[in-house]
């Protein structure tokens, strides 16, 4: 009786103070995987339709790079051109849209078998305001 009494006390008091040792340990992790959003800026929402010749754009990709404002531009936001030209810019999350401010403006062909039929004039700049964005992109032709 004295054995199972000691075994018993015994478990006990180490289960205890595994618990008081790692409860707080755990829930220090799992706080720190629910993730600071402090970081991320201010965005909005961004759609919009690339076309070259008159034509909607039918591949690629479309980059916003936000242009230094003191010592951290901030994130780019990208978008998928859909079949019919449009595109619509995600950041953070999904759909979420681009940082406000002014962007610089790229293109990616994404495939390297295919080629943009045209191309954005020179440091293209397009500025995202606060609330909803649309923009019309046209291309210009290659040379």
């Amino acid at each position: 009786m004295q054995i199972s009494r000691f075994v018993e006390k015994r478990f006990f008091s180490s289960t205890v103070f595994s618990f008081r040792v790692f409860a707080p340990l755990a829930i220090a992790i799992g706080l720190v995987g629910c993730g600071d959003t402090s970081y991320q800026k201010t965005t909005a929402k961004v759609t919009g339709k690339v076309t070259t010749g008159g034509q909607p754009l039918t591949f690629g990709e479309i980059i916003f790079s936000p242009l230094a404002t003191g010592t951290d531009s901030g994130k780019a936001a990208i978008g998928s051109i859909g079949e019919d030209g449009t595109f619509t810019l995600s950041t953070y999350v999904a759909g979420d849209g681009a940082i406000v401010g002014k962007h610089k403006i790229s293109l990616s062909a994404v495939d390297p078998a295919k080629t943009l039929p045209g191309k954005l004039p020179k440091d293209f700049q397009l500025e995202v305001q606060p609330g909803s964005n649309t923009f019309e992109i046209s291309l210009e032709p290659l040379k």
